[in-house]
Parts: C-alpha cells; sequence; structure tokens
C-alpha cells in the first residue's frame, strides 16, 4: 500500500499550527499513557517504511542502478524521517525509552529504528539503546548497528560490520541514472569480528558476504568463514 505522504505532511502542519495557537498545551503534559504511545508508535512505523521500502526495492530491481525516481523517494523519506525523529525524541523526553511492557513485543523496536534512519541526530543515543537491549527491550544487533552507523557516519572503522556503502561506479548524465557497488564498511578488528558478531547473535562476516554476494577479501586482516 503507497504512503500518502501529502496527506501526512498536511496533517504534521496543521498540528504545528495547533500547537502555536495553545504554546503550553504540551509543555503542560509531562507524562504520556501507554496507549498514546502505542498509537504514536503505530502511525511513526508505517511512514517510517513508507519511501523506504520502495526505494530498496527500485535499486534492487535496478541491479544497483540508482534513479532519479530512487533520489525523489529518498527526499521524501528523509523529511518523514525528521518528523518521526521529532516525535521519538518528545517520547523518550517523556517516558524514557517505550519498553517492551510499554508497547508490547510488535512496536519495541521503533524508536531504536527511527533514530538509525536519522544520522545527525543519532549519536546521543548509543548508550540509551545500548541499555534498551541489555534489558531485553530491543535486540542486542539493534544497539550494534546503531554503534556502527554512528562510527560510519563520523568517518570511522565500524566495530560489528553491519554497515554496508554504495560506492558510485559511473554517472550517466542523460538519464540521470548513477550505476554503484555495494561494499562493506571497513572494520576496526577484522580478527575479532566473528566473535564480536557471534556475541550479538549474528552469523559471521564471511558469511555475509556469501549471502550478499560481496568480497571479504577486500576487508584487509579478515580470514574468511561461513
Amino acid at each position: 500500500m503507497f504512503f500518502n505522504f501529502n496527506k501526512y505532511f498536511l496533517w504534521f502542519f496543521l498540528s504545528l499550527i495547533l500547537l502555536a495557537c495553545n504554546p503550553d498545551q504540551e509543555a503542560k503534559k509531562q507524562y504520556l499513557s501507554s496507549q498514546e504511545v502505542k498509537a504514536m508508535l503505530q502511525n511513526i512505523w508505517k511512514t517510517d517504511q513508507s519511501y523506504r521500502l520502495l526505494a530498496a526495492q527500485l535499486r534492487k530491481s535496478n541491479n544497483g542502478v540508482r534513479t532519479p525516481v530512487e533520489g525523489e523517494l529518498w527526499a521524501k523519506q528523509t523529511i518523514v524521517d525528521s518528523i518521526n525523529m521529532n516525535a521519538i525524541e518528545s517520547i523518550i523526553e517523556k517516558v524514557g525509552y517505550p519498553t517492551r511492557t510499554m508497547v508490547g513485543d510488535t512496536l519495541k523496536h521503533v524508536a531504536a529504528y527511527v533514530i538509525m534512519h536519522n544520522p545527525k541526530r543519532q549519536a546521543k543515543y548509543v548508550d540509551l539503546i545500548w541499555k534498551a537491549a541489555r534489558a531485553g527491550d530491543i535486540k542486542l544487533l539493534d544497539a550494534a548497528t546503531l554503534e556502527d552507523r554512528v562510527r560510519m557516519f563520523a568517518g570511522q572503522s565500524q566495530k560489528y560490520g553491519t554497515q554496508m556503502k554504495y560506492d558510485t561506479i559511473n554517472i550517466d548524465h542523460k538519464t540521470g541514472n548513477i550505476t554503484t557497488k555495494l561494499r562493506i564498511w571497513p572494520v576496526e578488528n577484522p580478527k575479532i569480528i566473528d566473535s564480536l558478531r557471534a556475541s550479538i547473535g549474528l552469523y559471521s562476516l564471511g558469511r555475509q558476504c556469501e549471502l550478499m554476494n560481496l568480497d571479504c577479501g577486500a576487508i584487509k586482516g579478515y580470514s574468511q568463514r561461513k
């Protein structure tokens, strides 16, 4: 089902207008009930996946070529991600991380995923997400993924090998199509990477390379195992 971006965007700005008319309304509300949090997360999750899934499917169907249409989808998703992050930060400020006890198994991961999708605002939440993971509210893999993403966007090597990057191979200036190739972002310690991955319930990096048809041999110091 295709997400109606214009309808969501209109709803968001109407909410801002109402808030502007009642500036003390949100400030007075210092707590959210579990039902309110659940309702917010359900809506957030739908929009978090809206254009993201379409863009990923388009890249796959085009064999790694990024088209202008995909670029438009990502531009829309970026706006939605920022809106969702505002909502998640509001939830965290009032109730902390929305735990499994509060929102259930279906929605417990939503806040972590939204944080992962906002590179410019995610670094300060690494400790919070690890705490939630160790408490069993989300997977250890989710916390490791966020830590790796923060490292990658800071230009540093990743710890668990969860992050990939599309390199530009060629640009067709007539069509606007960009040919890309997926690779694993550099890892901090190739010799112990598989042990670190096992500690978060993840298979070896060699197995990941096999499943995704990637070249693990390009990772200096890594002895490929499956």
